[in-house]
């Protein structure tokens, strides 16, 4: 696709957010600066936000007003480190 960097994924796909952002090369993530989406209470929703945990450090949201979804937000990871390439 030729994407150096990604600065925001704002998702709400109706519960396909797992489906969509795992489909999604693991460099695009690595150089994403934030993802914030819904989560609408499917099986799959833990297991979306242990996969971003990978590269990011996330955050649960809650909207209020009794609705049943719920958000998220995603960071890039204090922990994780970027290795500039040698020079030769």
């Amino acid at each position: 696709l030729g994407i150096d960097r990604v600065d925001l994924i704002k998702i709400d796909t109706e519960g396909a957010e797992h489906a969509i952002l795992t489909s999604f090369p693991p460099e695009i993530l690595r150089r994403t600066k934030m993802i914030v989406g819904e989560l609408h209470g499917k099986p799959d929703d833990a297991a979306l936000l242990e996969y971003l945990r990978r590269w990011f450090d996330v955050e649960l949201l809650s909207h209020g007003g009794g609705t049943s979804a719920s958000g998220f937000r995603c960071t890039p990871s204090r922990l994780r480190v970027e290795v500039a390439p040698r020079l030769r």
